[in-house]
């Protein structure tokens, strides 16, 4: 503020003569010229005050003022002490040298209490108040040197920012509104200095305007000149910085390693320097999913040396505090006034606070458990517990990803295992249990953190899948906990992880329906599927078996583990099961003699589910249950040697055996097989005098009676009986026929036998006394083939004249189910001169279809009168016409006699027929073509990496060009096939006919059908030897190796042109 000082006239000489002084000196003068000329014109100043300015500024005090400074002089108290020495401290010479002149008391509104006064010349004031006024708003500071004092209210500014002078354009006098604000509000005191470097910090800090340029000065004369003043105002700023809030603290955050707990610790409010300012309010406001331990969100108090607060989370989610601080300090207000001063002051009333926003922290109030499981094992057998190991972790995607701990502890979950029989297919994924799965059993298991638990559930032997769902729930929890989680907890259905097959081992018995059974008789073989014991069939599972049946061989072999290299193969057979214990029936023929045994597999790996059984199986070869005699049926041809033999005579016999295996008598048998019958005996009968022989069947009837026998080994070959002299046939009694009779009692491998009492070839009479009338017996040939030649024999006995004729005659062929016709016969032979007692023979005929031929006989004496006709359909006279069967019989041929993979197969055909007794007919010239125009023959190629693997089934590895049949061509050759892996091989050959009907099929594996395919071994490697560089391989030189080369093509050549 600017004013004029106005001292005694007392003291004026005094003043003007120190003036002079200093002028000599080259000093400034303590007042200038013109005010001095003023004080003596006793003129008053100009009342014309410096423009206003919006910031702080000086002040001047009005003429009216200065007139009532000079009546009130008397109470000024820096009057100069008249007693004092010019040159003392306090003296008048010493404040006269400085520009600053003080501490002294106001001397009059708005000035109020103590201060210093500035004397500089602005404008037309020459002395400045440096301390505080008012116009009853508080203590005031002025901020304009070259402005009036203020009158009035003036337009209010909140918080100006300072704006330091010259002087004070550096950090250490630089202080902010806050620290200003503290000051105004916490030094009042009436103190001259403090008041003093209050206003000195202000006009240095806020002057504006024209005062500014003066500003500097007046900053600069009080560092000169009143270290009093200047050091009060750095004690004033170090307070502000020390004690005015300038600085929120809020950034320190720690979350409890669980999460569910916080701590807001070291907040509030420092200085500038740093340091805590202590007893300030405050309010912390949480937001987010977190409470004080208060239990609110919001916490009130004051500040001290570095707060702490805890509290804990409600929730899972972000959480942050929002800090107030009320420093109770209040902001500075600038006073704008329109012609006079602007001041500077408390802002009183609207206390300012200080905002503070904490850092975000994540708080878990619950967590997501997740739960898995493993199974032990993929593959146990079937009745053994189902092992599981349980898992259990905290969702590492929700909250923190931790376990939420209560008190330190994990918070416990309790879990439940439910597992599921799910049957014979494997589980499809899904997030339901599928509605057919059957629960077997449930186990409860309970984590206190994360961890891995194992669990077991017993099961009731079933084969099959076997599936664990791990369950959390939520609400299955003790109340206490269920709110630590989030949600339930499981996984999907049917993982493989959580997939147990149980498998099962299953095993085949069979038992052949028939020890025995004779060609062509189907028997079957009896095949039942049983599992280990206690283990159940998989719900739905079927199981394919594999039957292979041997044979035929001549005797039964030791029962043994592997099938030998060699056995022939007869027939195989496919089958499914579906439950345990089930039994199927494999029906089958043969038309061969031999002993057959069936071999039976499980293969593990072709099964639809390989899964659900623990193993493969395959039984032994030649098992005694599972094996079947097809016996042999002796073949017996005789002729007695006499026709009529005297009472004292001999009779002799010639019996011819075959179709006895060839080894027959050499067999021992075993505990289930007996040994071979090794004799057979020729019986002698009595058939005396009155047997019908046109009625008598092969049996041999009661009245018959032994009259001689003997034995001769049972083994094929021709008997000369009744040639041991010392054992004849003789003594017999007159008027009696005989027959000689072939009697084998039979054995495992062959059928019993006894050939035909009836056997006319075999009777013989001994004549008695008086003449006998003649009779005729006769035996046609019992079966033949269509196209075969075949006829009658006719025994006659008894006299008979001379002249008599013998004529045949046959009938038919017709259904051997039609009553029998001879009423036109198809054959009638010329006559036959009969000269006695004998065998005669008709000629043959043939027929060209099968059916039942009917002979008859009559015998015509020498007048042409009928002695005797025989009877139309008597068994002995009546022949079966056996058709041929359609056969094509195969041989597979390779271009090596040791094929290796890159060479040629093929296979050929021979169209014909098949006998009865198994034996293949390929003379068209026999019988009739069988195969009609448009039959045809596939040949079809399978391979197998193994014999015992060959089946057959499915798509072939190659087909040959179809063969079409034509009449009177038997032989037929297909296309080749160039092999490509080493392996098995083998052609199957079908015939249709021109309606697709099969009339003649092959046999997987059969041995002529069947080729083995081998691997070249590698080339080996040439050696060079000597300079001359010949190349030599394994010793021989290459030329030697280019004739074997050469030697192997031809014999290719010719191997393929056979």
């Amino acid at each position: 503020m600017t004013y004029s000082k106005t001292y005694p006239r007392q003291k004026r000489g005094s003043l003007l003569l120190i003036s002079l002084l200093l002028a000599l000196l080259g000093l400034p003068a303590i007042t200038n010229a013109e005010a001095i000329s003023a004080e003596i014109s006793e003129s008053p100043p100009s009342t014309t005050s410096a423009s206003n300015h919006q910031q702080s500024g000086g002040h001047h005090l009005p003429s009216s003022q200065h007139s009532s400074l000079e009546t009130s002089g008397s109470d000024m108290v820096d009057e100069v002490d008249e007693s004092l020495p010019l040159f003392s401290p306090d003296g008048p010479l010493t404040r006269a040298l400085s520009p600053i002149v003080g501490p002294i008391q106001a001397d009059g509104a708005p000035r109020t209490g103590v201060g210093y006064e500035w004397n500089r010349q602005i404008g037309n004031a020459t002395w400045h108040w440096l301390g505080a006024q008012t116009t009853g708003n508080g203590l005031e500071w002025c901020t304009n040197l070259d402005s009036l004092s203020p009158t009035g209210p003036g337009d209010i500014l909140l918080n100006p920012t300072p704006n330091p002078v010259q002087g004070f354009q550096n950090d250490y006098w630089t202080i902010t509104p806050a620290q200003m604000g503290y000051i105004f509000k916490n030094h009042q005191e009436n103190n001259a200095e403090t008041r003093a470097a209050i206003s000195w910090l202000v006009h240095g800090l806020y002057e504006t305007g024209a005062g500014r340029a003066h500003a500097g000065a007046l900053v600069g004369d009080v560092l000169n000149h009143a270290p009093a003043i200047s050091n009060r105002a750095k004690e004033l700023i170090n307070e502000a910085r020390t004690s005015a809030v300038v600085a929120v603290k809020v950034d320190d955050v720690t979350v409890t390693p669980s999460k569910m707990g916080f701590t807001l610790s070291s907040f509030g409010v420092k200085s500038e320097s740093g340091a805590w300012v202590d007893g300030i309010p405050f309010k912390v406001t949480l937001t987010g999913p977190a409470v004080f331990d208060n239990g609110s969100q919001t916490y009130s108090g004051t500040t001290s040396s570095g707060l702490t607060l805890s509290g804990h989370s409600t929730g899972n989610g972000t959480a942050h505090a929002k800090y107030e601080f009320f420093p109770n300090w209040v902001g500075i207000m600038l006073r704008e006034r329109l012609g006079t001063q602007t001041t500077l002051t408390m802002q009183p009333g609207n206390p300012a606070w200080l905002p503070g926003e904490g850092r975000p922290f994540d708080l878990v109030f619950d967590f997501q458990p997740v739960v898995s499981s493993v199974v032990t094992s993929k593959f146990v057998a079937a009745g053994s517990d189902f092992v599981d190991t349980i898992s259990m972790k905290a969702d590492s995607s929700y909250g923190d990803g931790t376990w939420t701990q209560v008190d330190g502890k994990p918070v416990p979950a309790t879990v439940t295992t439910d597992v599921y029989y799910a049957g014979s297919v494997a589980p499809t994924v899904s997030d339901e249990v599928p509605a057919d799965a059957v629960k077997v059993g449930s186990v409860s298991s309970t984590f206190n953190g994360a961890g891995d638990q194992k669990i077991t559930v017993p099961t009731d032997g079933r084969g099959g899948y076997f599936v664990a769902k791990t369950r959390f729930e939520k609400n299955a929890q003790p109340e206490k906990w269920r709110q630590y989680f989030h949600g339930d907890a499981t996984y999907q259905w049917g993982l493989a992880s959580e997939t147990t097959v149980m498998q099962v081992t299953p095993t085949i018995t069979t038992k052949a329906s028939d020890k025995r059974v004779e060609a062509g008789v189907e028997t079957s073989d009896m095949v039942t599927i049983h599992l280990k014991e206690g283990e159940k069939w998989p719900t739905g599972a079927t199981l394919k078996a594999k039957g292979t049946r041997y044979g035929p061989f001549s005797t039964p072999l030791p029962q043994s583990s592997t099938v030998p290299a060699s056995a022939p193969v007869a027939g195989t057979a496919d089958l499914e099961f579906t439950a345990n214990g089930q039994t199927k029936s494999v029906p089958w023929s043969a038309d061969t003699s031999g002993v057959y045994t069936w071999v039976w597999q499980i293969d593990k790996d072709t099964q639809t589910n390989p899964d659900l059984w623990a193993t493969s199986f395959r039984d032994d070869f030649m098992i005694h249950a599972e094996t079947t005699v097809v016996p042999w049926n002796i073949e017996h041809s005789s002729m007695a040697r006499e026709y009529n033999v005297h009472v004292d005579g001999r009779a002799f016999d010639t019996v011819n055996i075959s179709n006895l295996p060839g080894d027959h008598g050499t067999y021992e048998g075993d505990d289930y097989w007996m040994a071979d019958v090794k004799e057979a005996r020729v019986v002698v009968y009595d058939a005396g005098p009155d047997t019908d022989w046109a009625n008598q069947d092969e049996e041999i009837p009661p009245h018959a009676q032994i009259h001689w026998e003997t034995t001769v080994e049972a083994v094929n070959g021709v008997f000369n009986i009744g040639y041991d002299d010392n054992n004849p046939i003789t003594s017999f009694n007159p008027g009696h026929d005989y027959v000689f009779v072939y009697h084998f009692e039979g054995d495992d491998r062959v059928n019993s036998f006894h050939s035909p009492f009836n056997d006319i070839l075999e009777r013989f009479h001994v004549p008695g006394q008086t003449p006998v009338p003649p009779t005729v017996a006769t035996q046609a040939q019992k079966d033949v083939m269509v196209g075969e030649p075949f006829g009658d024999t006719a025994l006659v006995m008894g006299d008979v004249e001379e002249g008599s004729t013998l004529v045949f005659e046959a009938f038919g062929p017709q259904p051997e189910d039609e009553t029998p016709s001879c009423e036109a016969p198809f054959f009638t032979s010329d006559p036959i001169a009969v000269s006695g007692a004998g065998y005669y023979d008709s000629p043959t005929t043939t027929v060209d279809k099968p059916g039942v031929v009917y002979w008859m006989e009559t015998l015509y004496g020498p007048d042409g009168s009928i002695i005797h006709t025989g009877t139309c359909g008597v068994p002995s006279e009546t022949t079966t016409v056996i058709p041929y069967e359609p056969h094509i019989s195969t041989t597979a041929v390779a271009g090596a006699d040791n094929p290796m993979v890159g060479d040629e197969i093929w296979d050929t055909l021979n169209a014909g027929w098949k006998s009865p007794d198994g034996h293949d007919v390929t003379d068209p010239a026999v019988t009739p073509w069988p195969y009609p125009v448009g039959s045809t023959t596939t040949v079809d190629l399978y391979w197998a990496d193994h014999q015992d693997n060959l089946t057959c089934q499915g798509d072939p590895l190659w087909s040959a060009d179809p063969v079409n049949l034509v009449e009177g061509t038997t032989k037929y050759t297909t296309n080749k096939y160039t092999t490509d892996k080493a392996g098995v091989y083998t052609f199957v050959e079908t015939t249709r006919n021109p309606e697709g009907v099969i009339v003649s099929q092959g046999t997987c594996g059969d041995p002529d059908e069947t080729l083995t395919i081998g691997t070249p071994p590698p080339p080996p490697a040439l050696a060079k030897t000597g300079s001359s560089g010949t190349w030599l391989l394994g010793g021989f030189s290459v030329s030697l190796f280019v004739l074997g080369a050469g030697l192997r093509a031809f014999h290719k050549y010719q191997s393929k042109a056979k």
